[in-house]
C-alpha cells in the first residue's frame, strides 16, 4: 500500500504526532469540469441549463472523492493500528473533515 500525501510531524516532550491531510477541491473541480464539458458535447442533460449541469456534476464528483478519500485514509488508519497494537505503541487519534479537506491525527505517547 503507497500513498502520496503529506504528512506534517509533531514532536513533543510528552508525545510524537502525525498529521495526514488531504484537500479534495482541486480533484472535484477536475472532475466537474470534463464531467460538464462531456455532458454539453454528447447533450446528456439537453433540458438543463449548463449551471444546472455544473451543479449535478459537481454533486457527484464531490460525493466520489469524499467516498475515495475516506476509503484511503480508512486503510491508512487499519495499517497505523495494526503495526502500533503488534508493538505495543498507545496512541490516541482522530479522524475527520474540515470543510473539503480530510485529516487524520495520531498523537504517540512517549
Amino acid at each position: 500500500m503507497r500513498y502520496a500525501i503529506p504528512i506534517e510531524l509533531e514532536i513533543d516532550n510528552d508525545y510524537i504526532a502525525l498529521y495526514i491531510s488531504y484537500d479534495i477541491t482541486e480533484e472535484v473541480e477536475a472532475c466537474t469540469k470534463v464531467g460538464v464539458r462531456r455532458a454539453i458535447e454528447e447533450d446528456w442533460y439537453p433540458d438543463l441549463t449548463e449551471e444546472e449541469i455544473e451543479e449535478g456534476i459537481y454533486d457527484a464528483c464531490r460525493e466520489d472523492s469524499i467516498n475515495d478519500t475516506i476509503d484511503v485514509f480508512s486503510s491508512i488508519l487499519r495499517k497505523i493500528w495494526e503495526i502500533f497494537d503488534k508493538h505495543g505503541i498507545k496512541y490516541d487519534w482522530e479522524d475527520s473533515w474540515e470543510g473539503d479537506t480530510k485529516y487524520l491525527r495520531v498523537q504517540i505517547k512517549l
